[in-house]
């Protein structure tokens, strides 16, 4: 039994939606759509009709009554986009949208079929992302990306013939995803042990026991074999399906992936051939790893400077800036400094567990890094650019997001641990050599 059928036995959904993973899931789809009442509105793009084209003839459904709106070639997920093909659903009257594509366009078509009160299914084309299954949509909104509540996807259909002939990219993109998730849980676990925070232990187990899997399956997903393709769809779909059950990404994002959404809202990736979510997950998550491990061994050897912690929280915090950031950025870091309790009892309650808990931290992170930094490996030598250079990110600019984490997201992490302990001056100079590392 896979993994997301698992987690679906044990953490039903309000609307349990249904999962094919199959060689000949696109006869499937054409079944369910044949016996389905009303028409469809199929959503495509020139690229993800050649996916298809050798399995399943889009005009073939658009003769039978399914309309197509064919997106131009590489999309940019807008708010107006999908107000535009919310308009063209209620128009011709359709009951659902589907999807051919990947990350990009399943998050238009459930953005669009929320807005447009309809359903909405998917036919996944590469392996690239875990949101098929999640209840959000990475959208943009005046020119920034944002995760917005949306309505989940009622049927993904994963035909392994498709994701076999898939472009490595994106099948790269999609295990570079999986590599956040061993950071994710054990700063989770963490919070949950020094901040009081909400922490499913199935959960967590349910992550990183798919995402384990995928990864160590890298060679036989890159090769297309069915047992491969059916590991990296299962891995994707259980992380998304965990995020919708919890109502929250805690599960499958931390550190790296704030990292990661701070170089996509400031444009800040100029090799447009990489500029792609699991891309950019996996080259934070390498930086995060070398930074973990480093502030781990300061942590349990070295006495905490409380009385500089103190200081760090005696008075209110500054924000950082830089004359490049977005005044959308500047608004976030803000916003969420709000969010944070920076106060000195705030600080001092988590010192009075972090003091005698510092000791164990080795034993909560260490073989989740080593998972994952095994992982980085085999995609790095797969083909995957994990530094800065590769992906035509500014040092400095790209630098900035991993010194400035706790302001870019209200989510207790390690960096925060090291700064609750008095460590932030050390912290940031690891974090620096961080962007030095290499396998």
């Amino acid at each position: 039994m896979s993994y997301y059928q698992r987690y679906l036995e044990v953490h039903p959904l309000d609307v349990c939606p249904e999962i094919l993973i199959s060689s000949d899931a696109v006869l499937h789809l054409q079944r369910k759509l044949s016996e389905s009442a009303g028409p469809s509105l199929i959503l495509l793009d020139p690229d993800t009709e050649k996916a298809v084209s050798a399995y399943l003839n889009p005009g073939d459904l658009e003769t039978r009554g399914d309309p197509l709106y064919r997106l131009p070639a590489n999309p940019l997920p807008s708010l107006e986009l999908v107000k535009e093909i919310a308009r063209e659903a209620e128009e011709r009257k359709v009951k659902r949208i589907v999807g051919i594509g990947s990350g990009v366009i399943s998050d238009c078509a459930k953005q669009a079929a929320f807005e447009a009160g309809i359903d909405n299914w998917c036919l996944m084309t590469a392996a690239s992302v875990d949101a098929f299954t999640s209840g959000t949509a990475a959208i943009r909104v005046e020119g920034y990306h944002e995760s917005l509540p949306t309505r989940p996807t009622e049927a993904v259909f994963c035909d392994l013939r498709i994701l076999a002939e898939a472009p490595r990219r994106l099948t790269l993109s999609g295990l570079g995803d999986m590599a956040g998730k061993f950071i994710a849980v054990p700063d989770w676990r963490m919070s949950s042990m020094v901040t009081g925070e909400f922490f499913n232990e199935d959960a967590a187990n349910f992550a990183s026991g798919s995402a384990s899997l995928a990864l160590r399956d890298i060679d036989s997903i890159l090769s297309g074999s069915e047992r491969g393709c059916t590991n990296a769809a299962d891995a994707l779909l259980t992380s998304g399906l965990i995020m919708q059950s919890l109502k929250s990404s805690r599960p499958a994002s931390s550190t790296e992936h704030i990292l990661a959404h701070f170089w996509e809202m400031e444009h800040l990736v100029k090799n447009r051939e990489w500029d792609l979510h699991g891309v950019l997950v996996a080259a934070a998550s390498r930086f995060v790893i070398s930074a973990y491990r480093e502030i781990l061994a300061l942590i349990t050897g070295s006495d905490p400077n409380l009385e500089r912690a103190r200081q760090l929280f005696a008075g209110a915090a500054a924000l950082p800036d830089a004359p490049w950031l977005s005044e959308k950025t500047r608004i976030k870091l803000a916003r969420e400094l709000k969010e944070r309790d920076n106060s000195p009892q705030g600080h001092a309650n988590r010192v009075e567990k972090l003091v005698p808990l510092r000791y164990e931290l080795k034993n909560i992170y260490t073989s989740f890094l080593d998972t994952a930094e095994e992982g980085l490996e085999g995609l790095y030598k797969a083909g995957l650019p994990l530094d800065l250079g590769s992906l035509g990110i500014d040092r400095e600019r790209g630098r900035f997001g991993l010194n400035n984490v706790r302001f870019l997201r209200n989510r207790y992490t390690l960096l925060d641990v090291a700064r609750d302990l008095g460590f932030d001056r050390e912290a940031e100079e690891i974090i620096n050599r961080a962007y030095d590392s290499s396998f």
